[in-house]
């Protein structure tokens, strides 16, 4: 059994305690919060044997195998290097860190610690995307062409909530757009160039932001929307030269696919029409039958197949699995979201900040 601590008490490690109770190979034994009292009733509510009043006393539980670092944004770093310094496996909430030279930090401490250690994208393991992987890497669309994604709820605007406060890594780009990078990375790696815009909030953060991923060499062109403001469509199109897949809505935990492949119509062996002849059958009514009969014709040569994969629990359950078999196996990273593309993703992420100007306090 891998025995796991969970750091922090708000919803993320509530939902995550949930699936980790219904995961095989699993026993959480331990959670820790800065308040005695929070940790003492979120061990109630979940039947955790033991709850630590401090951060820094989980990680010195010697009975913790892994820790959950489910605290925000701004913490992730010194949490992490904390419970790796105490010899803990990691598993560390998106985003990994604030940015690219923290990443690297935590990276470093990991390899020269020997523990497991991965960014918590849980979306890359759920069926659904591990199949849209393995269908564009065949090419079952033809070469991908274009990606469109976004990410967007609502949340009512408060100076010192989690996703509006700068100095707790607050903005739609570390919180949201993080996921339409990270399938865009999955499928495509690092791209040539990238260009964004943000709507930014009163207190510094963005609240809104769009970015433009162009692999030049590979001809992909990567639209990707994330915001705070306003409830977007939540999914995924993939756009190739033979057809198109669409990932239904939720982004980070579909279950649903449709995927569409282009005919091209049968060929005729007919004389090109003259000006003329075009105009004499325009004043005839048969035209715009004619023109709806290709219409139709169009329509027919595109075949579309729907393609339903469940996720187990609240899906997160398939993360977890894979988290367990790399620990047991002895590794210290897995294939699926391996470090290397935590940190050429949070490259991104700083590309995008500084284009914008996005900064947090007290950040190194």
């Amino acid at each position: 059994m891998i025995k796991w601590g969970i750091l922090g008490t708000g919803n993320m490690a509530a939902t995550f305690t949930n699936a980790l109770r219904n995961s095989n190979g699993c026993e959480v034994i331990a959670v820790g919060s800065r308040r005695q009292a929070g940790a003492d009733n979120f061990a109630k509510d979940f039947g955790i044997p033991k709850a630590y009043g401090s951060y820094e006393a989980l990680l010195q539980a010697p009975e913790v195998d892994i820790v959950y670092i489910a605290s925000t944004n701004n913490l992730h770093l010194e949490n992490a290097l904390m419970a790796l310094d105490c010899g803990k496996h990691v598993l560390v909430e998106k985003p990994f860190t604030l940015n690219e030279k923290q990443a690297w930090d935590l990276v470093n401490k990991a390899d020269e610690k020997g523990l497991f250690c991965m960014e918590a994208m849980w979306m890359r393991f759920v069926p659904v995307m591990q199949k849209v992987k393995e269908m564009v890497d065949r090419k079952e669309i033809g070469q991908l062409k274009m990606i469109t994604a976004n990410f967007g709820a609502q949340f009512p605007f408060k100076e010192n909530c989690r996703q509006f406060d700068p100095a707790l890594g607050g903005g739609a780009l570390l919180d949201l757009l993080v996921y339409p990078i990270s399938l865009t990375h999955m499928l495509l790696d690092i791209p040539d160039k990238v260009i964004s815009l943000s709507s930014m909030s009163s207190t510094g953060v963005d609240e809104q932001t769009a970015a433009i991923l162009h692999y030049e060499e590979k001809g992909v062109l990567a639209n990707l929307q994330a915001s705070f403001s306003t409830n977007l469509s939540n999914d995924v199109y993939l756009y190739g030269d033979k057809g198109s897949i669409h990932i239904h809505a939720p982004i980070y935990r579909p279950h649903e696919l449709s995927i569409q492949h282009f005919t091209a119509p049968a060929s005729t062996s007919r004389q090109a029409p003259t000006k003329q002849g075009i105009k004499t059958k325009l004043k005839n009514s048969s035209m715009l039958r004619g023109l709806l009969l290709k219409a139709r014709n169009v329509k027919n040569a595109m075949s579309s197949n729907k393609i339903v994969i469940p996720f187990e629990g609240s899906g997160y359950e398939h993360q977890i699995a894979a988290v367990v078999k790399a620990i047991q196996g002895g590794q210290t990273e897995t294939t699926i979201m391996p470090l290397a593309a935590s940190i050429e993703i949070m490259k991104i992420m700083d590309t995008i900040r500084e284009q914008q100007n996005i900064t947090f306090p007290q950040e190194s």
